[in-house]
């Protein structure tokens, strides 16, 4: 949050002088520079800091857009081994021996929900095909890396730049598995089913999928632009091939409906996919819902950007309360993996908003 809060950052916490904002490398270059006296702090890109008791933000104006100037990372200096340890993966399945992998920055997407802008970059920059191969081989012969986590917010939005990527790791047989951890297009996998196909083979083995609600009017808010059927075609083909689905799903979005959260449950469960994940729609800064919750007075009373999680409800939201948002998702989470697990029947009613949870 520092990139989208760099002044009520400094002003939370007296013991920070300096903040970084966006993008990091060449900004921290020219800070270097600064600390050595080779320039002066207003002229370093994007940074926020303390001057003659003022908060003064330099705005971020350089990005990358070649990452393959940008050299791999050393991994030789890193306690490479601890990292492996922990075991922690961050996608929806506990990983193997993995190893996260950024091949892109940014999205030209602008879904509502999301501080792309903030946390990667704005706009969209990639490595190459034969720079992302180079790290790949690496962290394969040398680490016995076998699963990569990707970490890009939008890779397939370049879709022969993909669909080469995967020719070539099935060409030279590197048997990576892998998944996408911040969720794949719905709609760019319908629209490319070769794309589709060249995951698969090149070791894509969960297709995590962002389809964040099953109403359509609550889709077309969040600017998702895509058809509210795809989903289940998009989940029967990858199934179809013998790869895992699993979900986003999104509840409690700005003024949203009981009912229409009740449809993404429902939704959620007849997709048939192998894992979901429910979350409470989140204000975060930086993401065009922040700034509307925030125009509209819609903060929760108890709202802290520093505290946020996506199991707590954030917003104010006339049509359902706190407590039972929090309540729905926690439900909706729980019954409707127990019913991927089990297979059993459906039952509609365990979704009515229980007030008193005691009593369930």
């Amino acid at each position: 949050h520092v990139t989208a809060l760099p002044e009520e950052t400094l002003m939370r916490n007296s013991a920070i002088d300096y903040v970084c904002l966006g993008e990091g490398e060449i900004s921290l270059l020219e800070f270097t520079e600064f600390c050595a006296g080779l320039r002066k702090i207003e002229e370093v890109d994007g940074w926020a800091y303390r001057r003659d008791g003022k908060i003064r933000i330099n705005p971020k104006q350089k990005f990358l857009n070649d990452l393959d100037k940008l050299p791999l990372l050393p991994y030789d200096r890193l306690p490479f081994e601890k990292y492996i340890n922990i075991g922690i993966g961050s996608g929806v399945f506990r990983p193997s021996r993995y190893f996260p992998m950024e091949t892109s920055r940014g999205c030209p997407q602008q879904c509502t929900y999301c501080d792309k802008d903030v946390s990667s970059r704005p706009g969209y920059s990639r490595r190459s095909v034969e720079h992302i191969l180079e790290e790949m081989r690496i962290l394969k012969y040398k680490y016995n890396i076998s699963e990569l986590q990707f970490l890009d917010y939008n890779p397939l939005v370049e879709r022969n730049r993909w669909i080469n990527l995967c020719d070539l790791m099935i060409q030279e047989k590197l048997n990576f598995k892998w998944s996408m951890i911040n969720g794949m297009s719905v709609r760019l996998l319908y629209n490319s089913p070769q794309m589709m196909e060249k995951c698969y083979e090149a070791g894509c083995d969960t297709f995590i999928l962002a389809v964040e609600s099953g109403n359509q009017q609550t889709l077309n808010n969040m600017r998702k632009e895509y058809s509210l059927n795809l989903a289940k075609i998009v989940t029967d083909r990858i199934h179809s091939m013998g790869a895992s689905v699993a979900g986003f799903f999104l509840i409690g979005y700005l003024n949203e409906t009981k009912e229409q959260m009740y449809e993404t449950i429902e939704y959620a469960r007849d997709l048939g996919m192998d894992d979901i994940s429910f979350f409470i729609c989140t204000p975060l800064p930086g993401a065009w819902l922040y700034d509307e919750s925030k125009a509209k007075n819609q903060f929760d009373d108890n709202f802290d950007y520093i505290h946020l999680r996506y199991g707590v409800s954030n917003m104010k939201n006339p049509n359902i309360t706190k407590e039972e948002l929090e309540k729905l998702r926690f439900e909706a989470w729980f019954d409707v993996r127990k019913h991927i697990e089990n297979n059993k029947t459906y039952l509609k009613s365990k979704y009515q908003v229980i007030t008193n949870y005691e009593t369930y």
